[in-house]
């Protein structure tokens, strides 16, 4: 396969994954106009499935999302606008993988296999990371709720001992979390909210970082302050420290 060299744009909104029609119309380089118009037909084949009285088209309609609920067009388009250039509002649609497979199916040819792949590809990693960002292990809840009820506690301890953590995984490679979700190609806003855990590759790393969130939950709850773990983890090559304070 060719490498893809397209702008591929596929972002995270709201928690969910998407692509915008403009975006799809500059990667398989194609008048918008034309795309908007295969959505449309989308649609008008969608509300006539949906109005047929046909026997068939009534057993071809349960199409059901979580919870049983019937799935209808906006869950995979959503119509939108911008200000373009010279003033004017323009319609665009935001959507799916489900809505980009439905868009895409009409796209053929050798040039496009290799651009529709590379989508698929990149909605699969990003849909990984919302479901990382929205099962936050029981571990990291317990660590941050420690970090909270500390007698030491200051609203940056989220991110120094996030940051810490990093470095600690890393041999200080990364010094931040940031930066090393910018190495991963996460750059931006809508990347921010990438835990540690998500960006680390080996079995080993994230083993290791288990065990180092709970060595640090144990000891905030006995008192002990960022400084003082920052400076045994550091000097004393994560040994334990004492179960109480002397």
């Amino acid at each position: 396969m060719n490498e893809i060299t397209v702008s591929l744009d596929v972002i995270i909104k709201n928690k969910n994954v998407i692509v915008s029609s403009l975006s799809v119309a500059k990667a398989f380089d194609r008048q918008h106009s034309h795309i908007l118009r295969s959505i449309e037909d989308i649609k008008r084949d969608w509300d006539s499935l949906i109005q047929s009285k046909n026997g068939l088209n009534r057993n071809i309609i349960p199409l059901k999302s979580q919870g049983n609920k019937q799935v209808i067009f906006t869950d995979y388009f959503k119509e939108s606008e911008y200000i373009a250039e010279n003033g004017r509002l323009v319609k665009f649609f935001e959507m799916n993988r489900n809505g980009f497979m439905l868009l895409a199916n009409s796209f053929n040819g050798k040039r496009i296999l290799p651009i529709k792949l590379a989508f698929i590809e990149r909605f699969d990693e990003l849909e990984h990371i919302t479901l990382e960002q929205a099962k936050e292990t029981e571990n990291r809840k317990n660590l941050n709720q420690a970090i909270k009820e500390s007698p030491h506690f200051k609203p940056f301890y989220y991110s120094r001992f996030s940051d810490f953590l990093c470095q600690l995984i890393t041999h200080n490679k990364y010094k931040t979390v940031k930066k090393l979700r910018e190495d991963k190609g996460y750059y931006g806003k809508q990347f921010s909210k990438i835990p540690l855990k998500s960006l680390l590759d080996s079995e080993e790393d994230l083993k290791r970082l288990q065990k180092l969130e709970n060595s640090i939950i144990a000891w905030l709850e006995i008192d002990y302050s960022f400084r003082e773990i920052k400076a045994f983890l550091t000097k004393e090559k994560a040994q334990p420290l004492p179960t109480k304070k002397a």
